[in-house]
């Protein structure tokens, strides 16, 4: 590696902030104690593009981002501070668009592309108007009224003719072109010979006949697995690898490979000792196979166990009950997530369904007694077993005969759940289709596609259906809410939390720790801030009724909606201050990503108006405002404690901490696109020398408005990090270890040790503890212990109240070890 693997920071690339800019900050963040700056995807992605994630040639740098320059340019700035870079990759898809170059030769030739075996493409679907064509969903209307209109028309590029509609290219084939130069220049002839068929964008989810990155008909899956494909995709990754000071690699959406063990196989025989890390989000009790060669998960498991110790779990009925009485609300959880699955089966992806009943049906045709399923049969039962699956999806690989025990338990609950239906289906249908998602069965070329489509959907079908759809319509809490987590298990408990680290130091000693990215609903200080909720359920009831009686005149008469409300609310509380622009897009996406009355496809303009006004009204009410700052004021100070719990949490457990962009100090961001709003790096510059230069941990409380306390965390932790490192290395000289707490709050204290000479105490569901640590202790251990953040010294059994006087968490350093 080119620098010790220490903390990583993310950086969101842009037009705005290129990789010119990011080597900029390069001085700033070493002196911070990062040691990698973690970057968003470096290749040429579409125009205008904010994120990077829609590739349209991945044989070059982005020209947006700097291009070769500008990876020169950051090259030379990481190796003049002795960083390194983590750099985003996107082994998926690549943008479905005329600027890829690939995907504009399919369009001109068809199947007889070049690059046609890069995209996983199905030439032969079952509508045979299809057949060798590729279903292109744009249009915004029926293409007969397109045509009418004249949105359509016939132009030239350099001489060279081809369609437009509106900033759409589309070439026109050989014999298209042969028809123009013989006079026959009608678009409709014209558009009938082409390889592709131009369509209404509402048949897209029914008709498309190539597999997408979730729901999104622009970005089109390509087949990795193919060792030419893989190859022709990774070329200039490789180069760049070679050339630059890059340590680690983030693979994005493994769940939407084939075969995700061979290309992390192949991953890693091509890039050697390259940190490899897979965005995976594990369910409950779900382990990352220990089988791929991967150093870990970028840390939504973390997240999510991390987030869980600042839940009071002995409220949860109260919380629970009063959600349903204020909303109407009542269904569980978990029957809430099916449905909406459900409705995303039917809304986005009844093509993929489709496909899998084609596949389904021919087996069943071929098993050793012939049986007749209908296809109607058939796609309810896919749909029934989707909806029940209980994670994003299993990895069986009939080839090699993989299945593991924890494929089998997920295949086992979606039939069972599905079994349990009020009209249930035969059983012979159900243990056929057993076999086959185990590969118990006969191996045929059928079967192990089915396998293979059918866990490449289960992902996409979680991520729509729990992620952006459940996750803003089930608002009991929104601190759980959030990627990786389980909005249904309310807490994690210090003995769980003990235990999930231990095993990541046993399992994955080098996988992330993260508490925000770019994909989080709301960042980690909102989260912290929400949290607190749970711990007052009386009082944050009462306080809710009062702020709904006041505001009834803001619907203006029309018909409430709570669930929406009941969101607003506890984002005010998180995330306050907040401009009344930015909540009114925030409570926008929020409605329609729920699709309760509104969505991004069929977008209802009353409800959104009406959602629009009653946000802006309440937050133009000088009364409600006071209201609203009277109950959040005294939550500010201790949403701070649990943020500045769960960043050293996060900086001192088995793994590697990664900091999303500007959140070193205080960030009430809210989801994307509001978590990508420019970072004032100047602010946080003036910060760290000021800190830097000898400031007081009484100055560092004194200031805790502006940031100082989170800063003064990380900064301090990670110079710890570099001084010992052996204390947070895998194997016995970084091994995690409980420490003792007693007294009556025990249960209000993590502490643990990490090797010999490191000691961490945190505080949590520190509103019930009101101040009073009583009789709470924590036991060191033999030696003299330096606590690091005030300075003080520290022996033996130490007094909760005495370790938190001067600072909210504690990390001691042992001068003995």
């Amino acid at each position: 590696m080119h620098a010790d693997l220490g903390c990583t920071y993310r950086v969101q690339l842009s037009a705005s902030f290129d990789l010119n800019e990011a080597a900029a900050i390069t001085d700033y963040l070493a002196d911070l104690g990062v040691t990698h700056i973690y970057l968003s995807p470096l290749l040429q992605a579409a125009s205008g593009s904010d994120h990077g994630y829609d590739a349209t040639d991945p044989t070059r740098v982005s020209n947006t981002l700097g291009g070769e320059e500008g990876l020169e340019a950051i090259s030379k700035a990481l190796r003049q501070q002795s960083m390194a870079a983590i750099i985003d990759i996107v082994p998926n898809h690549l943008a479905a668009c005329a600027e890829n170059p690939w995907w504009w030769d399919i369009l001109h030739h068809g199947k007889n592309s070049v690059y046609a075996d890069i995209f996983d493409i199905d030439w032969n679907p079952p509508d045979p108007e299809l057949k060798n064509k590729l279903l292109l969903p744009l249009l915004g209307d029926h293409p007969g009224k397109v045509l009418a209109s004249g949105e359509l028309c016939l132009t030239e590029e350099n001489g060279i003719p081809l369609f437009r509609y509106y900033e759409d290219r589309f070439p026109i084939n050989e014999e298209g072109r042969e028809m123009l130069s013989q006079g026959e220049a009608g678009i409709d002839p014209l558009l009938k010979v082409q390889f592709y068929r131009l369509a209404y964008w509402k048949i897209g989810p029914e008709q498309i006949n190539y597999r997408r990155f979730f729901d999104i008909q622009t970005l089109a899956g390509i087949r990795t697995e193919d060792p030419q494909v893989f190859l022709a995709t990774h070329a200039k990754l490789f180069e760049i690898l070679h050339s630059a000071p890059i340590d680690g690699l983030r693979i994005d959406h493994p769940d939407g490979l084939r075969d995700p063990a061979k290309y992390f196989t192949d991953l890693r025989q091509a890039t050697s000792n390259q940190w490899l890390l897979v965005e995976k989000i594990l369910g409950p009790r779900e382990m990352l196979p220990n089988s791929w060669p991967v150093d870990g998960t970028t840390g939504y498991d973390f997240l999510q166990r991390v987030g869980g110790l600042f839940i009071s779990s002995k409220d949860e009925a109260s919380i629970s009950d009063f959600y349903a009485d204020f909303t109407g609300n009542a269904m569980p959880y978990g029957a809430l997530v099916r449905s909406k699955k459900r409705r995303v089966l039917t809304q986005a992806f009844a093509a993929d369904i489709r496909r899998l009943v084609e596949l389904l049906k021919t087996i069943c045709d071929h098993v050793p007694l012939k049986v007749d399923y209908s296809r109607r049969l058939l796609h309810e039962l896919l749909t029934e077993i989707l909806a029940n699956f209980p994670i994003y999806r299993t990895y069986v690989n009939p080839a090699r005969g993989e299945i593991t025990a924890q494929d089998r338990e997920a295949i086992h609950q979606a039939l069972e759940s599905t079994r349990r239906r009020d009209q249930p289906f035969e059983e012979d249908l159900i243990k056929t289709l057993e076999n086959i998602l185990t590969a118990a069965g006969t191996r045929r070329p059928e079967t192990d596609d089915f396998i293979a489509r059918f866990q490449q959907l289960t992902g996409p079908v979680m991520a729509k259906g729990v992620e952006d759809t459940t996750f803003y319509s089930y608002n009991r809490l929104l601190a759980l809410n959030d990627v990786g987590c389980d909005p249904a298990r309310f807490g994690v408990s210090t003995q769980e939390f003990h235990q999930a680290c231990l095993v990541a130091q046993r399992e994955w000693p080098r996988g992330m720790l993260t508490t925000s990215t770019h994909d989080t609903k709301r960042s980690e200080d909102v989260r912290a801030r929400i949290a607190l909720l749970s711990e007052i359920p009386a009082q944050w009831a009462e306080q809710v009724r009062r702020w709904s009686s006041h505001n009834h005149s803001a619907w203006h008469g029309r018909e409430p909606d709570r669930n929406a409300e009941y969101f607003f609310y506890q984002t005010l509380v998180g995330a306050w201050p907040i401009e009344s622009k930015r909540m009114e897009l925030h409570m926008q996406k929020a409605c329609r990503e729920a699709k309760d009355y509104t969505s991004w496809t069929a977008p209802d303009e009353a409800y959104e108006a009406k959602i629009k006004e009653f946000t802006h009204s309440v937050l133009a009410d000088a009364s409600f405002i006071k209201l609203l700052q009277s109950f959040v004021a005294p939550l500010v100070p201790l949403g701070w404690v649990n943020s500045l719990a769960q960043t050293l949490l996060k900086l001192t457990t088995p793994g590697v901490p990664d900091i999303y962009q500007g959140c070193e100090i205080w960030d009430n961001s809210l989801v994307d696109p509001d978590n990508r709003r420019p970072v004032n790096y100047q602010i946080r510059r003036k910060m760290l020398e000021t800190l830097r230069s000898g400031m007081g941990v009484a100055e560092v409380m004194a200031r805790a408005d502006e940031g100082f306390p989170k800063l003064h965390t990380i900064h301090t932790s990670l110079a710890v990090r570099r001084r010992l490192p052996a204390a947070f290395a895998a194997g016995p000289q970084g091994a995690y270890r409980p420490l003792l707490v007693g007294g009556r709050k025990l249960a209000h204290v993590v502490a643990f040790c990490r090797g010999q000479s490191i000691a961490v105490i945190v505080p949590r569901l520190i509103h019930t503890v009101a101040g009073d640590w009583g009789d709470t202790t924590i036991d060191l251990g033999e030696g003299d212990w330096l606590s690091e953040f005030d300075l003080t010294a520290k022996q033996g059994v130490v007094k909760a109240a005495e370790l938190f006087r001067h600072f909210p968490i504690a990390l001691l350093t042992r001068s003995d070890p």
